[in-house]
């Protein structure tokens, strides 16, 4: 059962995503409030397994920063408006939000985002973010800073990065290397540390900038 929390001012969109997953099993909605100030107290309150907000929350990225250090078993997912704004999105998955998802307008597009979210993986639904992330990316490549970062990993640490960054959820990377997801996660965690990342998105634009995958 994946547990999810909406913080929109958006009644249709709030009750769109509302309508979808009422109508899906293993979904099962313990929040929604239209009050943006209140997703800190919703994240802490009822500890979902993803909470869904708006990008229009004030002050996103130390919002999310802030509910990703209290609730670290929440993720998060922002929905955007028809115009993306680029800016605040990339700061939000540098504090720690795991996805940028479009107005919900599919059912089956929304439910496999979340529970992609929910397995920890990264989602980025609008094409024209992608775009902008990987020619940011493209811009640094094999930036001197994230080699030396990349550097400080263990030779398993640095195979659970390239996992990581070409996308696989821990279960997966757990099969790849032959360990526990409980191992996995305890790699992540000192990967995110050591490359001073607050998110797995983060981690994996480290890893394109160093090289560690192309």
């Amino acid at each position: 059962m994946v547990t999810v929390a909406v913080v929109h001012p958006n009644v249709l969109v709030s009750s769109g995503i509302r309508r979808i997953l009422e109508l899906q099993t293993g979904f099962r909605i313990v929040a929604d409030t239209p009050d943006v100030q209140r997703a800190f107290a919703v994240a802490v309150d009822h500890r979902p397994n993803v909470l869904v907000m708006s990008l229009r929350v004030p002050d996103l990225a130390q919002t999310t920063q802030l509910v990703r250090n209290t609730a670290p078993g929440t993720s998060i997912a922002i929905v955007i408006d028809d115009a993306v704004d680029t800016e605040a999105a990339m700061q939000a998955l540098a504090a720690g939000a795991s996805a940028i998802l479009d107005p919900p307008r599919q059912p089956g597009a929304l439910t496999s985002a979340l529970r992609l979210i929910a397995d920890g993986r990264t989602v980025i639904m609008p094409a024209a973010l992608r775009d902008t992330m990987i020619g940011r990316v493209t811009d640094r490549m094999l930036d001197p800073e994230s080699i030396a970062l990349v550097n400080l990993l263990s030779a398993r640490e640095y195979e659970v990065l390239e996992h990581m960054a070409r996308g696989l959820s821990n279960a997966k990377i757990a099969a790849a290397l032959s360990v526990s997801e409980h191992t996995v996660k305890s790699h992540i965690k000192r990967v995110l540390q050591k490359l001073q990342c607050e998110s797995r998105c983060a981690a994996a634009l480290v890893a394109y900038r160093s090289g560690v995958v192309r």
